[in-house]
């Protein structure tokens, strides 16, 4: 008798270790699977940083040839700006060169007509002095 109460003592045990064993199998599947689904949530998101990088290292470099195109295009804007300045005083003096000179055709001009009205009046003394002669 007391060996078939320890046998089913036994027995009991043992169907509850198999119940414990086959929830642990269970929880370890369900664990299993987890990790697996973390795995590969692992690596879909290294994947997602690993396309992030490329982009911002891209943006990057676009950035920087803008950069470099804007710092160009400036100092040409700059170049251009000094060759106008330059310009713009040439012209002034360009400008005053020209009212100088026409300042100066008028002057000539006025003497000329002087020089011929002298010529006129010495022609017309000549013509008197001759026929008074």
């Amino acid at each position: 008798a007391m060996l078939v109460k320890e046998r089913n003592e036994l027995s009991e045990q043992l169907d509850e270790s198999k119940r414990r064993e086959d929830v642990n199998c269970v929880r370890i599947t369900s664990l299993e699977a987890g990790l697996l689904e973390s795995k590969q949530d692992s690596a879909v998101k290294a994947t997602e940083v690993e396309n992030l990088r490329t982009d911002q290292e891209k943006l990057d470099s676009s950035i920087a040839m803008l950069v470099k195109e804007r710092n160009e295009l400036s100092e040409q804007l700059d170049e251009s700006k000094r060759r106008e300045d330059v310009n713009c005083v040439r012209i002034t003096s360009l400008e005053a060169g020209l009212l100088e000179s026409k300042q100066d055709s008028a002057v000539k001009a006025t003497e000329v007509e002087n020089l011929r009205t002298d010529q006129e009046k010495l022609d017309s003394s000549i013509a008197m002095l001759v026929k008074e002669r």
